[in-house]
């Protein structure tokens, strides 16, 4: 009884191609963006400097306990010494407080107007889609 070497040949074993299974993990979508964005060295680098401002407007305010409204007429416009580390304004009042404490209390309206502009516009690029009427070409 002769075999037939061509097909013996090519086909894998069975212990090799399931060691090379479980040896890599399932690929899935959000698991390639990941891969591509962690290789991606710029969106590295703003995601470090995002994190570092978020974790210094949280944070900044306990480590720096200065008063904002502190006015000192004998620091007015100083340079950026060991006291006030980004210097003073034309009041005397530190910046590095002031900047602390104004990126971590932001208005409502800075959060509400970006949002509802781009749920309204969402909803008004839909609606053709939606009712099967006519869309805007350009």
């Amino acid at each position: 009884m002769t075999m037939d070497r061509s097909n013996s040949a090519n086909a894998p074993t069975p212990s090799l191609s399931s060691a090379v299974l479980r040896a890599y993990p399932p690929r899935t979508l959000w698991r390639d963006a990941w891969r591509r964005y962690r290789r991606h060295r710029l969106a590295m680098a703003g995601s470090l400097v995002l994190l570092t401002l978020i974790l210094s407007i949280l944070v900044g305010p306990v480590v720096y306990p200065r008063a904002i409204n502190e006015i000192d007429f004998a620091v007015k416009l100083t340079r950026p010494n060991r006291l006030h580390p980004l210097g003073t304004d034309d009041l005397g009042r530190d910046l590095l407080a002031r900047l602390l404490y104004g990126g971590g209390s932001p208005s409502p309206s800075a959060w509400w107007r970006p949002s509802s502009l781009s749920l309204s516009g969402s909803a008004l690029a839909l609606w053709p889609a939606i009712t099967g009427g006519p869309s805007i070409t350009y």
